[in-house]
C-alpha cells in the first residue's frame, strides 16, 4: 500500500469533493423547489420538503443521495451518459479513490489520480454551468406563468449558461434518438 499524495493531489482531491457537493446541492435545491409537482414527490425522501426547509433546514434531515437525485435527471432533461459518468466518478471519488489510485487493488489502467481529479473537476464545472442554465429556464418559466417576465433580470452569464443547458439537452436528445 502506497500513500504518496503530494500537495497538488491533496488540493485537487479537496476541490473535486467540493465540486461534487456543489452539483448535489444544486440538484437537491432544484428538486426541493419542484416538490409541489407530483412527479417529483413520489420518493419519500422528498416528502414534505419545501424550498425553505432545504435552504434553512438541518442538513441531517436531507436523506436523498446523489443516486436518489439522479432518478430525477430525466424529468429535468439532464439524463445523459455524461451525467451517469459524473455520478459514477463521484462515487469512485467518495468511496474508492484511495483504493483505486493508491493501493495494489486499483485498476492497473487507471493509476493517475491527478489526471482523474483534473478531468472530474472539468466535467463538474461544465455540469455546474448546465445546472445554472436549467435554473435560468425554470426562472423564466415561473416568470411567464406568473406574468412577471418584465421583472425578470437575466445577466449575460445567465444567458450563456442557458445556452449551455439548451445545447446539452439538444446534444443528448439527439444522441438518445440515434440509439
Amino acid at each position: 500500500m502506497t500513500t504518496n499524495l503530494d500537495g497538488t493531489e491533496y488540493t485537487l482531491l479537496g476541490c473535486a469533493v467540493y465540486q461534487a457537493q456543489k452539483i448535489e446541492f444544486a440538484l437537491y435545491g432544484i428538486i426541493a423547489h419542484l416538490n409541489d409537482q407530483p412527479e417529483f414527490n413520489r420518493s419519500g425522501k422528498f416528502k414534505g420538503l419545501t424550498a425553505e426547509q432545504f435552504l434553512r433546514g438541518d442538513f441531517k434531515s436531507m436523506r436523498a443521495t446523489l443516486g436518489d437525485l439522479n432518478k430525477f435527471t430525466g424529468r429535468l432533461l439532464l439524463a445523459s451518459p455524461d451525467f451517469e459518468n459524473f455520478v459514477s466518478d463521484r462515487n469512485l471519488l467518495v468511496h474508492n479513490y484511495f483504493r483505486q489510485f493508491h493501493t495494489a487493488f486499483g485498476d492497473a489502467e487507471s493509476t493517475n489520480g491527478v489526471a482523474f481529479l483534473t478531468s472530474f473537476l472539468e466535467n463538474g464545472r461544465a455540469l455546474e454551468q448546465v445546472l445554472k442554465g436549467l435554473l435560468v429556464v425554470l426562472r423564466e418559466a415561473v416568470a411567464a406563468k406568473t406574468g412577471a417576465l418584465e421583472d425578470l433580470v437575466v445577466s449575460e452569464a445567465d444567458l450563456a449558461n442557458k445556452a449551455r443547458y439548451l445545447q446539452y439537452v439538444e446534444l443528448h436528445r439527439l444522441s438518445a434518438a440515434s440509439e
